[in-house]
Order: structure tokens, then sequence, then C-alpha cells
């Protein structure tokens, strides 16, 4: 988990342990293995993003941020995201995707203004 203040904002990026192995699989998809939220780690921080892994064939990566919805049950807006690849083979792939999402984040934000 990483705890970062960004401008007025406090994020807090968290990847599961299993992102890596996930990952490696020739054709994955898969929702929930980074996300980021507003706030400090805490239990009531807000989902604001979702990464979705998917890989559909040995040419066609579909992964995306996606924007989560601000509301009781924190559903992902399916209608709002980004393609963004991620390398895993690249050191500091977990940093630029969490930064990738700030950015995603903050573009959101800035549309609904």
């Amino acid at each position: 988990m990483t705890i970062s203040y960004y401008d007025d904002y406090v994020y807090t990026f968290r990847v599961e342990r299993n992102f890596e192995d996930q990952a490696k699989e020739p054709f994955a998809d898969f929702w929930g293995g980074a996300m980021l939220f507003y706030g400090n780690g805490s239990d009531d921080d807000v989902c604001v993003a979702d990464y979705n892994f998917c890989i559909q064939d040995e040419d066609t990566n579909s992964s995306a941020i996606y924007a989560v919805l601000n509301n009781e049950t924190q559903e992902t807006d399916h209608s709002t995201f980004q393609h963004y690849e991620v390398d895993i083979h690249d050191p500091l792939w977990k940093e630029k995707l969490y930064r990738a999402m700030i950015d995603f984040h903050m573009w959101c934000t800035a549309q609904m203004n």
C-alpha cells in the first residue's frame, strides 16, 4: 500500500499481492488488482479508480483505468475510462500505474466541474 499527498488530495494505492502472477497468464481479465482510494488508508476511504487488467489475445490489450462512482455501492463507471497498459517487467510499473490513476482521477474531477 502506498499513501501519498498530491496537491490537496491524499491518495492510497492498493495492489493485490498476486497481481503480477495473474498478469503473467496468457489471457487474463481481472478487476480490482489495483485500486486508487481518496484518503489516508482508513476504513472510510473512497475508491475513485479501479484498474482492469485485460489481455484478450496476443494482439489485443484492453487494459484500462476506470472511474468509480462516488455512491453507496462504489460501482465502477464502465463509460469513463482510459486505456493503460502495465508492463510488469518494468521495476517501476507500480509507481507509473499509481501516477496514471491519480492523473485520471484529477481529469475526472476536472470534467465534473
